[in-house]
């Protein structure tokens, strides 16, 4: 696949000269996240913690109910304080204000990237991120489920969701999952790509025609939340970074590109 022209420079300084920080992404990828394709650019990006967006709205989304995401933990390219997760005692994610007006497959289009690593095996399910709660009208859950890789549950709770299974996840690896999307007049269509970033093969990649996407009016939550009815849990014990939401949306190859620019830097 042919890579696009970004038209557009992230320069990062440090005191030696043009160069990426230390401990952060190479500066491709900040770019690409910054600016996956002309013109546009995220509402919401975190990529070593939930407290600063760097995105368009980063005086509004931020992390201001539920529980910080305090737990830190080794990021896709080797450093040990690049990613963040729930601490051990937390019973919900990290909640983002004003969110709730996200386009998170609600508005006519948009794109959501997460890179998230599962610790283990879930007893049942371990929340990646969400938008409302299950008693909620409606439902936006990204989850990584045992025995089913990770699902995304969609639209109305009764009589029940849609159920998409987007692919299979590497317990204790780093995985990237992004999602773009598009309302058509039979519903919307949803591409995914899912892969593991520190193995060299190509990334699972899937077309959905979602019919049940709801219009709930609820906040986004990093790392999800708990319900003792149904047992999902939070991604306990695991971490996420480089999270980026869009309300435009990207083509596959732009999402694959992506990709294979994080999976080419990422350490074993």
């Amino acid at each position: 696949m042919n890579n696009k022209s970004l038209g557009y420079s992230l320069l990062i300084f440090t005191v030696f000269g043009v160069s990426p920080l230390f401990g952060e992404p190479p500066a491709d990828v900040l770019e690409k996240l910054h600016l996956p394709a002309p013109g546009i650019n995220p509402l919401v990006l975190f990529i070593q913690s939930s407290e600063t967006n760097e995105g368009s709205r980063s005086s509004e989304w931020i992390a201001s109910s539920g529980s910080r995401l305090t737990a830190r933990g080794r990021d896709p390219w080797g450093d040990d304080n690049g990613a963040f997760g729930p601490a051990s005692a937390a019973t919900a994610g990290a909640a983002l204000a004003s969110s709730a007006n996200s386009p998170l497959l609600t508005g006519d289009k948009g794109a959501l990237v997460v890179c998230f690593q599962v610790a283990q095996i879930p007893e049942n399910s371990a929340m990646i991120l969400s938008r409302g709660a299950w008693g909620d009208s409606s439902l936006f859950d990204l989850r990584a489920e045992k025995g089913q890789g990770v699902v995304l549950y969609s639209g109305a709770k009764d009589p029940k969701p849609q159920t998409l299974q987007l692919g299979r996840y590497i317990p204790g690896a780093w995985m990237f999952l992004g999602l773009t999307w598009k309302k058509q007049a039979d519903g919307i269509v949803l591409e995914t790509v899912l892969g593991q970033l520190t193995k060299d093969e190509a990334p699972q990649s899937n077309s959905f025609v979602i019919t049940q996407a709801g219009e709930l009016s609820a906040p986004v939550l990093l790392a999800g939340r708990t319900n003792p009815d149904l047992n999902p849990a939070l991604l306990e014990g695991g971490l996420l970074c480089c999270v980026a939401i869009y309300e435009e949306e990207l083509s596959p190859e732009s999402l694959e590109s992506l990709f294979q620019l994080m999976a080419a830097a990422a350490k074993p």
